[in-house]
């Protein structure tokens, strides 16, 4: 566990925030994805408010540290690894996660 608490996504799993139902059912019935400025944003209204989800806007919320340009790919062997301390019960070696 200490991993985590040191990983990039330790405040993206260990903090709590208060979604509501009524919210995340009016988001998704009305979200489209667009490109803007040559990059795809997810276009919803939640609310009879909009709302504009980038990949930006999850980095910065998640609070990821991490930018557009970091490494998008997992090392194999901490692949593996990270997958056996979840019990992942799938063969382990053939199968590879990447950062889209």
């Amino acid at each position: 566990m200490e991993y985590l608490h040191r990983s990039r996504i330790n405040f993206a799993i260990t903090t709590q925030y208060i979604a509501y139902q009524s919210h995340i059912k009016a988001f998704w019935s009305s979200a489209v994805i667009e490109t803007v400025e040559n990059k795809e944003v997810i276009r919803a209204t939640v609310a009879e408010k909009p709302v504009v989800i980038t990949e930006n806007t999850i980095r910065e919320r998640l609070q990821l540290g991490d930018q557009p340009e970091d490494p998008t790919s997992i090392d194999l062997q901490c692949q593996r690894g990270l997958l056996m301390r979840i019990k992942y019960s799938d063969n382990v070696l053939a199968n590879q996660i990447n950062k889209k």
